[in-house]
């Protein structure tokens, strides 16, 4: 009888474990599921294989370590997506899944399809319908093109509510602040690369028939000596800064500004600086460094941005083209982290994040789980 009443006891016990299992199964699976229909994203078409794999293992600095683009990609596309994967319906209807380096090289260097991408969860709504957008239920995720006219009105609010003790704010405010902050991490990533797309606009003189030319940044960075020592002369007549110069050096701090942030994706010459630099920093660097030292010498930073530019501009070509570009990117500051002996790790983080071992651990876990569950109650 006794044995009998421990058995029946064991199986309701292994049948509440199971239960309880199950239901966090389902709560996290509901959790990290987009509510409505898969998002159009039109003309879409996947990275090849070839391009991630040399993706991954470009070197950066984030959070005070140097790290692979791959692990950058996961834990920012967890933090703005609250997951790493999201499906989307590309070119001819398909549906294709999205994983963190294929997100981020759409957001670097296809915007075009990236501002379309449900790239930010929203857990709820009334933070958005605060600020007038069109609602798909209390909880879903949002492209940047559904937020962004009304990103104004998000930071306003966010604003408003920041001033807002942080344990007097109720759960909407606190929402929309980190949506706000989320929205901003997001815009420094789409528009870091603008100055490898725009140049700069050299504005026609007053001779007749001349026209507005585009110019590279690169090319630019090189006669950036050649203009400071055409104001320093103008301001020791006592003249005014002329408007070619001035509205040239505007440009130059506006897209550098854009790619000040975001990636820190190029090695320093100096062994002895600890910071690597983004491509708003290298943009700044003639500038900066006249003021350290009138005789330094700009040619790496200048070499860094142009090659940037290549490979921009050859996402607009082809893959084939772009990845030719990105594999040189890559080796040349692989091999310049590799010479500050940085780049020894990153190769076997790219690998072990490509291989999802969490979601085969978290597979393994539940299943020698209810293994050992049914085990028990023979």
């Amino acid at each position: 009888m006794s044995n009998s009443s421990s058995k029946t006891g064991r199986w309701i016990a292994a049948g509440l474990a199971i239960a309880v299992l199950l239901s966090v199964f389902y709560n996290v699976v509901v959790d990290n599921t987009p509510q409505g229909e898969v998002r159009q994203v039109a003309g879409y078409t996947p990275w090849e294989k070839e391009t991630l794999k040399v993706a991954e293992t470009i070197p950066i600095q984030n959070g005070g370590r140097i790290k692979p683009l791959s692990t950058y990609a996961g834990f920012t596309m967890l933090g703005l997506h609250g997951a790493r994967s999201m499906k989307i319906s590309g070119r001819d209807g398909k549906t294709v899944k999205i994983k963190p380096t294929e997100w981020l090289l759409d957001t670097l260097f296809r915007p075009q399809f990236a501002v379309n991408q449900p790239t930010f969860r929203v857990d709820n709504s009334s933070i958005l319908e605060a600020i007038g957008v069109k609602t798909r239920g209390k909880r879903d995720r949002y492209s940047y093109a559904d937020i962004e006219p009304a990103r104004d009105k998000l930071n306003e609010l966010a604003a408003t509510y920041k001033a807002i003790e942080k344990d007097k704010r109720d759960p909407a405010q606190q929402q929309t602040i980190a949506l706000a902050a989320n929205l901003g991490e997001y815009e420094s990533l789409l528009w870091y690369f603008s100055f490898a797309r725009s140049g700069v606009l050299l504005v026609a003189s007053e001779e007749k028939g001349a026209v507005d030319k585009r110019a590279n940044i690169s090319d630019v960075m090189m006669t950036i000596p050649e203009i400071l020592s055409q104001v320093a002369a103008q301001e020791a007549r006592g003249e005014k800064m002329g408007a070619f110069q001035q509205g040239l050096l505007q440009q130059i701090f506006d897209v550098a500004n854009y790619a000040y942030n975001g990636l820190f994706i190029l090695p320093p010459a100096d062994a002895n600086q600890d910071i690597w630099l983004s491509a708003g920093a290298s943009i700044m660097k003639p500038i900066t460094d006249s003021k350290v030292d009138p005789k330094a010498d700009p040619k790496l930073a200048i070499e860094d941005v142009k090659s940037l530019e290549t490979v921009v501009r050859s996402a607009y070509v082809n893959e084939a083209s772009f990845r030719t570009n990105l594999i040189s990117l890559r080796d040349n500051l692989a091999k310049r982290a590799e010479a500050r002996g940085e780049y020894r790790h990153i190769k076997m983080e790219a690998n072990f994040y490509r291989m999802d071992w969490f979601l085969n651990a978290l597979a393994c876990f539940i299943f020698g789980t209810l293994t050992a569950l049914a085990m028990w109650t023979v």
